[in-house]
């Protein structure tokens, strides 16, 4: 029935939006709710059609909720900067926050400020405490130059000053 259909989206967007007075912890308990109400939704046939964008954005959402559980570690730069750009790292928080935003791109106003209400309530928190500690260990100690990096023969190198640790995990997987 697309009219129910309607009425789950109309009604995880306003519960999107409530997330945004909440803390971090509270939006993750409310966004674990609502996706075993909605997580279903994305096999239905509306989904299929483009009608379930909010329960689409809601599977990065329950994993942004997750990732950003575990705050950047206080040490030295170098030690955050190793958490971060790991594989399994802390980038990965980025990145779910930009997947999340990305997944309504072309959605209405309403969804996108429902996401970024959500957003908001997960990441705000997480990048402002990593934001801190990186620099209390800035101030601490700062880091000296690295060494140069060795060329090999047949190795293509590519600098992008500036871009973000998720991009560039992105580019390497689209290059590899």
């Amino acid at each position: 029935n697309p009219r129910a259909n309607q009425a789950e989206e109309d009604a995880l967007r306003t519960a999107l939006l409530a997330c945004g007075n909440q803390t971090a912890g509270e939006a993750r308990s409310v966004l674990a709710d609502l996706e075993s109400r909605h997580g279903v939704r994305r096999g239905w046939v509306w989904a299929k059609l483009g009608q379930c964008q909010l329960a689409g954005a809601l599977m990065h959402l329950v994993k942004l909720a997750e990732s950003s559980k575990t705050p950047l570690p206080s040490g030295s730069v170098q030690e955050i900067a190793q958490v971060y750009a790991q594989t399994e790292g802390a980038w990965q928080t980025d990145y779910l926050a930009m997947k999340v935003i990305e997944s309504v791109a072309n959605g209405s106003e309403a969804d996108q400020a429902a996401v970024a209400s959500a957003v908001n309530a997960l990441y705000r928190e997480w990048v402002e405490q990593g934001a801190q500690r990186l620099q209390e260990a800035w101030t601490k100690s700062v880091p000296t130059a690295s060494a140069p990096i060795a060329v090999d023969p047949g190795v293509c190198y590519v600098f992008a000053d500036g871009l973000r640790m998720d991009l560039a995990h992105r580019l390497v997987r689209r290059l590899g």
